[in-house]
């Protein structure tokens, strides 16, 4: 018995290699065109919706049902969102994905966070309002109240009622202060400072807790150099009162006590001579009234600068 063993030329086995590898790239192709879009769903997806400022109660179960997974990562308060509601999505609303997607989202809580209310009193106005928008509050309204130290906060309050140090608001609750106003809440007589030195009147305004304001020279006084010949406010009253205070006991500022002056005026008209002053010299009585002054306020002074005015003679 004799066995016949057959060759094949190198062209045929390249003809064959060739069949076996075109074979293998249909079958590529199906796989990728046909089988795969069925295992992966390719070319099917849905749109991602918009949740931002949409409530949690419920909303998991409706973005299963969608085809969706609700992941919240994060919680944070916003006051300008909803309690219990989506504040931002990944991904974006309308982007195409696939069934099963999660969505990442960041919520805000399902109540109003709390926060230790500080000690406000003693600092000033603007360290105060710092304190309490950092504490994610509100500045409510201010009120001043007559007290040397201005620009102070007095005291806190919710609604016109007090608020301890320690206790524990709402973020975003309205914070009230009590702000000194930078006078005090007594009115006492205007001390005379006319006649005396600039150095006099300094210790004078000193111990009466008032401050110095504009000191101006006046080269053409009568009096030395270094002598105060006028005061503002005046200590005595010349005609009808200019109040210092409105009807809530804010302090008028200078434009509105003159405003006020010339409007008296207005309604009395004197002539040029009754407007002349009478000058009282030191120790001598006077009729006029005196003037009225709180604690905190501002005095200007005029000072004679005339270095050729004669002093007066001493008393023997």
């Amino acid at each position: 018995m004799s066995i016949v063993i057959r060759t094949h030329s190198l062209g045929q086995v390249f003809i064959h290699i060739l069949i076996a590898l075109t074979l293998l790239a249909l079958l590529i192709i199906l796989f990728f065109y046909n089988v795969l879009p069925i295992v992966t769903r390719h070319n099917e997806s849905i749109t991602v919706p918009n949740l931002v400022g949409v409530n949690l109660d419920g909303l998991e179960e409706k973005l299963r049902q969608s085809g969706f997974q609700l992941v919240v990562q994060d919680t944070v308060y916003d006051k300008s969102y909803k309690l219990n509601t989506i504040i931002e999505q990944r991904p974006i609303a309308g982007t195409d994905v696939k069934e099963g997607r999660k969505i990442y989202v960041i919520i805000t809580p399902k109540t109003t966070p709390k926060v230790k209310m500080p000690d406000l009193k003693g600092m000033s106005y603007q360290m105060a309002m710092a304190k309490i928008r950092t504490l994610q509050l509100e500045v409510g309204a201010i009120r001043f109240k007559p007290d040397i130290a201005a620009d102070a906060v007095l005291g806190q309050e919710i609604e016109g009622k007090p608020l301890k140090p320690g206790e524990y608001v709402a973020v975003g609750t309205r914070i009230d202060l009590v702000i000194g106003s930078g006078v005090g809440d007594e009115e006492f007589d205007m001390p005379e400072l006319e006649g005396l030195t600039l150095e006099e009147a300094k210790e004078i305004l000193e111990a009466n807790n008032l401050q110095l304001g504009h000191v101006t020279e006046d080269p053409n006084a009568e009096e030395p150099a270094g002598i105060v010949v006028q005061q503002t406010p005046p200590a005595r009253l010349e005609a009808d009162k200019v109040p210092l205070y409105d009807k809530d006991g804010k302090p008028l500022s200078k434009a509105e006590r003159e405003k006020i002056r010339k409007e008296l005026e207005a309604k009395n008209p004197t002539n040029p001579d009754e407007k002349k002053k009478k000058k009282y010299q030191k120790g001598e009585f006077d009729p006029r009234p005196r003037n009225k002054i709180r604690a905190g306020e501002i005095v200007d002074l005029k000072v004679s600068s005339n270095k050729n005015a004669k002093p007066a003679p001493k008393d023997e």
